[in-house]
């Protein structure tokens, strides 16, 4: 007696092993990516400590609900700017007396006087900045100075290394 073989139908192991197949193929055909070189992540962790410009993005609601956002670009001042940044400061006081003037119109003023010129191209002149930030005096409340003054002065502290400083118990540098 003879007797009809019926094709065998594929068992899951093979379909298994086809689909395994198919993946490994997918696979080959991916290119690999290397992990990511610390001394890389270094250098860019340098790179953002080293920069002398940064941009960053600022939203403040003041105590009326008025929003004041933008997007601002900072720069670390050279010493002839910061010294001119010093002399506008005196002019924004009329000519009082640095002593005479309570600490915060003393530190407003040096916070204004700063930013005007931070907030600037050098080459160009240009502010870089929202346009109603163009003369901070013109604004009601201190308080949106003193918020976009932190940002400045956090880029300020990367820049010079001020917190590695405070960290390492010594003096800053005169």
């Amino acid at each position: 007696m003879v007797r009809k073989r019926t094709p065998a139908k594929p068992s899951t192991t093979a379909a298994a092993a086809a689909d395994l197949r198919a993946q490994a193929a997918d696979l080959a055909r991916t290119p690999l990516v290397a992990a990511p070189d610390p001394e890389d992540e270094k250098d860019a962790a340098e790179a953002e400590l080293d920069a002398t410009e940064v941009t960053f993005d600022f939203k403040h609601v003041d105590r009326r609900g008025n929003t004041h956002e933008g997007v601002f670009t900072n720069r670390i001042l050279t010493v002839g700017e910061q010294q001119a940044a010093a002399a506008t400061a005196a002019r924004l006081a009329g000519g009082l007396p640095f002593e005479s003037l309570d600490p915060g119109s003393a530190a407003l003023n040096d916070a204004i006087a700063h930013m005007a010129l931070s907030f600037t191209d050098a080459k160009t002149g240009d502010f870089r900045g929202p346009s109603w930030a163009q003369d901070l005096r013109t604004l009601y409340e201190q308080e949106i100075i003193l918020e976009l003054w932190k940002k400045v002065v956090a880029h300020e502290r990367r820049f010079f290394r001020l917190d590695e400083v405070a960290e390492s118990g010594q003096e800053p540098a005169e």
